[in-house]
């Protein structure tokens, strides 16, 4: 069918004009769809052509213009060992975009494509949210807190910690917002949560690059104490990679009276690093033995050049925060994840905190996205931002919670 379809209009467009550089010059964008999987591509054609792949985070990907007939646009870029054939009818470029042999359809437009996300809220919200600032170390953070519809009976209100990087209150990465999906879920069940930008994110607070993990630990730690400050006394943190980390060293000091982990790092921050790396090098075709000589020495750079930030998180081992942990606690991992290895960090989860209760989700990767591989690669490529049966089994988990 669709062979048909582009034969139709290829005709079509044989009886336009030919291709000219004002025509197509300009950013076109699309979505690469196999399988499931959706991929945003943009190409920017002009003197110096270049493709970006958002999803991946490559940006400038240099582009060769190899013809431009009669309505027909041939494209090579090199690097990926990857086409694009179309032609230009009613205001887009469609054809046919191969990378590797592969070939899959792509219809091309104007401008930057939209990620699809149907997870993402959108207006108008069956709950009330409320922009805050509280102050950690001399610095104001900004957030919003969002509040169930119904005042009623005291509810609880968990605090959302990040992973490692910047990033602003939705944790927003590869076009999600995994924070803003779950304050969501967790507003219409009745559960109030408190999301903020990072200090250093869009320089709005503090100088990032001074901080460490303990900065953003404290961080957190002034979050839980606004929201005391406020009248709440039900108040739990929920953190992702490095921010459920943060919530084992907080709990360790008993300040939040519950936590959960989404792919919290239990393992010391050098030996997760290692199994990343290599993880990710095997996937590219290393061998083991070569992928862990180039681990180690990424290792050694991190040490050397990795700042204030890398050298702590290279050093930081929870499991002595996870001994001193008495408040309930739920740790989440997915099978697939080859950020925070799940074995390994379960492993030492279920044994320095035997009364956590610990879910291991065979299909998700780092992000709790259903997945392929789990690698990085795919995160921004699944419309998926957050498996609902994490989302489920979380509300489940808090609601079942006598404090």
């Amino acid at each position: 069918m669709k062979k048909y379809l582009l034969m139709t209009i290829l005709l079509l467009a044989a009886t336009c004009a030919t291709i000219s550089a004002q025509q197509i010059e300009g950013a076109w964008g699309g979505m690469l769809r196999e399988e499931g999987k959706v991929m945003p591509v943009l190409f920017r054609l002009g003197w110096h052509s270049a493709l970006d792949l958002p999803a991946q985070n490559a940006r400038g990907i240099p582009v060769e213009v190899s013809e431009r007939t009669v309505a027909t646009l041939k494209l090579k870029v090199p690097r990926l060992n990857a086409t694009f054939e179309g032609v230009l009818f009613q205001g887009r470029i469609i054809g046919t975009f191969r990378i590797g042999g592969v070939p899959l359809t792509l219809a091309l437009t104007r401008g930057e494509p939209e990620a699809v996300r149907p997870q993402t809220p959108v207006r108008p919200y069956p709950y009330r949210t409320r922009e805050v600032r509280f102050v950690s170390a001399g610095d104001t953070l900004r957030g919003t807190l969002t509040l169930p519809r119904e005042d009623g009976s005291p509810y609880p209100v968990v605090l959302l910690v990040s992973g490692a990087g910047l990033h602003n209150r939705d944790e927003e990465s590869f076009a999600h917002r995994p924070f803003a999906v779950i304050a969501d879920a967790f507003a219409r069940e009745g559960i109030a949560t408190l999301r903020y930008d990072d200090r250093g994110y869009g320089n709005d607070a503090g100088i990032a690059g001074a901080a460490t993990t303990a900065t953003f630990r404290d961080d957190a730690a002034a979050g839980i104490d606004f929201l005391h400050s406020m009248g709440y006394f039900r108040v739990g943190v929920l953190g992702h990679g490095e921010g459920g980390t943060i919530a084992f060293m907080l709990a360790a000091d008993r300040k939040p009276d519950f936590i959960i982990s989404m792919a919290g790092m239990a393992e010391r921050g050098d030996t997760t690093l290692f199994r990343q790396n290599r993880a990710v090098l095997m996937a590219q075709g290393f061998y083991q033995r070569n992928a862990e000589n180039q681990s180690y020495m990424a290792l050694g750079k991190m040490r050397v050049n990795g700042g204030k930030w890398g050298r702590f998180f290279l050093d930081l081992d929870p499991a002595p925060y996870l001994r001193r942990v008495t408040c309930p606690m739920l740790a989440l991992s997915g099978a697939k994840d080859v950020q925070v290895m799940s074995a390994p960090n379960v492993s030492v989860i279920r044994r320095c905190c035997p009364s956590a209760e610990v879910k291991v989700y065979p299909e998700l990767n780092y992000m709790m996205q259903h997945c392929s591989t789990g690698l990085p690669v795919e995160y921004g490529g699944i419309e998926e931002t957050i498996s609902p049966e994490v989302l489920k089994d979380m509300i489940r988990w808090i609601k079942g919670l006598t404090l």
